[in-house]
């Protein structure tokens, strides 16, 4: 069965025993629309026979393009990297990890499948997986204390390649790779969430623009818009006074999910978040 293959903050996988009685039955989605990609848990758990994909950070898209077109040069890469990776003391390796960032952020190119392979080691290495650039759109996630075992699946690769040749991947805003969406068609909305917190409020920054209040605004237009095209849409995020007030009008289902809430050791617990959909 496919599955992710990065370690995405936000991540759906540890959810999809709670979605499953709220998705959709397959012999329903006509087309598979998920604008805002990050991990995929929820597309390579449906392994939809038509989808689109989309995401606003290139670097993402390029890698995806890359698993679906150019698997067997990226692998080649990421054997190179394991090879030299695996035998270093720790010390060796957080050296070989900021290297490799420096290496990555200079690579100006997304159509690279060397910065793709970087960027899955970087996934893998890096704290608590997680995805965030600086204003200057430069990967800046420090090297984290695993004891990483290996960099990558081969199989989980060519699973993930599999999915991928009957979807089209897309890059830029959320709203244009929804053009296409209609009557009969499944629509999973998983932007980046309302703060809890002001301190949450940092591990949204998926990419150097941030997701603010206005554009989740224009998000619930979007989702009404679909609503009104025939389209099954299902949305994921924060439990807060006003996302509820936002969607009062559908369906409004708690789920629970272990989340890091703020940047201390102690502020990791499950968290309530919200599924919403207008089915």
């Amino acid at each position: 069965m496919a599955k992710p293959f990065l370690k995405w903050v936000g991540g759906k996988t540890q959810l999809l025993g709670q979605f499953a009685d709220i998705l959709p039955p397959q012999t329903k989605i006509k087309k598979y629309y998920e604008p805002f990609v990050g991990g995929g848990a929820v597309f390579f758990y449906l392994e939809p026979a038509e989808a689109v994909i989309n995401d606003l950070n290139s670097h993402l898209i390029y890698l995806y393009r890359h698993v679906k077109s150019s698997l067997q040069e990226l692998i080649d890469e990421l054997e190179i990297i394991q090879s030299q990776y695996l035998p270093l003391n720790h010390e060796e390796r957080k050296n070989y990890y900021y290297e490799a960032r420096i290496k990555y952020n200079k690579i100006k190119t997304d159509d690279s499948v060397t910065k793709s392979a970087l960027l899955i080691f970087l996934n893998k290495t890096c704290f608590n997986g997680m995805y965030r650039e600086n204003p200057k759109g430069e990967y800046n996630i420090p090297f984290g204390r695993n004891n990483t075992v290996a960099i990558f699946d081969p199989a989980i690769l060519e699973n993930a390649s599999r999915v991928l040749q009957q979807t089209k991947i897309m890059y830029g805003s959320y709203k244009n790779s929804l053009r296409s969406a209609g009557n009969g068609d499944f629509v999973y909305l998983d932007p980046p969430y309302v703060p809890l917190n002001n301190t949450t409020a940092n591990f949204t920054q998926y990419v150097s623009e941030d997701f603010n209040t206005r554009q989740h605004d224009k998000l619930k237009i979007i989702f009404d818009e679909l609503e009104k095209r025939g389209c099954k849409v299902m949305l994921s995020n924060s439990d807060t006074k006003l996302v509820r007030s936002k969607y009062k009008e559908y369906n409004i289902t708690p789920v629970y999910a272990n989340r890091f809430v703020n940047c201390k050791p102690g502020g990791r617990g499950k968290i309530s978040e919200l599924v919403i959909t207008n089915y």
